[in-house]
């Protein structure tokens, strides 16, 4: 990554969450935002520039990293709910139609996985599933699926499915579409939404143009995002796909990639980072 001499135009810096700012490696039993990223920013906040999540999760579990820095605005269920402060600015619910029809593929049995409401979720699946599910995600924040959650609105479904091909359960649902996040996982959301649309109506409300947007992120639902940001980068964990969209590639999420990213492009004062190293104490 080459120094940038575009900082001065960025007003507003976009970040997915599980891979970017949070690694999916547990330490010590717990997945945990690194400090070097953390202080990347808080540095960013300092700067007076609006630090806004664009990540698959809903909003309650987007809000955890609100235990690490103040976020201003998110984008969640990948666009389909939106929130700027304390203001709800985007909510698009599935069709609910096909909907319905999903959700009893859910409640068979037949799919394994999660549905995603405004500010819960439910999960399903066997009980070994759920357990592997429960390892890696921390299910304090779902509860189990009961027949009695279809009529209200769904933001999203999730289904935990290695990448082998098109998610077979969207036959006859025309108004959905799968987004892939994890090699193990898609998300179905609206045709026409995705993190993009709600990019758009956060940067509406505070008057800006993507154009003055950074963008940070590794999953293959990340790419419109990238693809949309005036300047774009890359995880060095992120796909292959991912890596060729973005503007610039940095280092790992564990290897201090979005503190060494703003350094390198001039956003935030500090030093480049080698993979073993740490901040200096202030």
């Amino acid at each position: 990554m080459e120094p940038n001499t575009t900082a001065s135009t960025i007003k507003a810096a976009f970040f997915d969450v599980d891979g970017t700012l949070i690694p999916f490696r547990r330490v010590n039993g717990e997945r945990s935002m690194p400090a070097s990223t953390r202080a990347a920013l808080l540095a960013l906040r300092e700067r007076g520039i609006p630090l806004l999540l664009c990540t698959g999760r809903f909003i309650e579990m987007a809000r955890d990293c609100e235990e690490y820095v103040a976020i201003d605005g998110y984008v969640t269920l990948n666009g389909q709910w939106c929130t700027l402060g304390n203001e709800v600015v985007r909510a698009v619910a599935l069709d609910p139609v096909e909907a319905k029809r999903l959700f009893r593929h859910y409640l068979a049995g037949e799919v394994a996985g999660f549905i995603m409401y405004d500010c819960e979720a439910v999960f399903t699946g066997s009980p070994e599933r759920v357990a592997e599910i429960d390892e890696k995600w921390r299910m304090r924040w779902y509860k189990p699926l009961s027949s009695d959650m279809a009529d209200r609105p769904i933001y999203q479904f999730v289904v935990q499915t290695p990448k082998s091909g098109p998610v077979d359960v969207l036959e006859g649902c025309p108004h959905l579409v799968a987004t892939r996040w994890d090699p193990e996982s898609e998300d179905i959301i609206s045709v026409g939404s995705g993190k993009v649309v709600g990019m758009k109506a956060l940067l509406d409300r505070l008057g800006l143009t993507f154009d003055e947007v950074i963008a940070f992120g590794d999953g293959d639902n990340d790419l419109e995002m990238l693809g949309a940001a005036g300047v774009s980068v890359a995880m060095g964990n992120a796909t292959p796909e991912v890596k060729e969209a973005a503007t610039y590639v940095t280092e790992s999420d564990e290897e201090h990639g979005v503190w060494n990213a703003l350094c390198r492009l001039g956003l935030i004062d500090g030093e480049v980072l080698g993979p073993h190293e740490t901040l200096p104490r202030a």
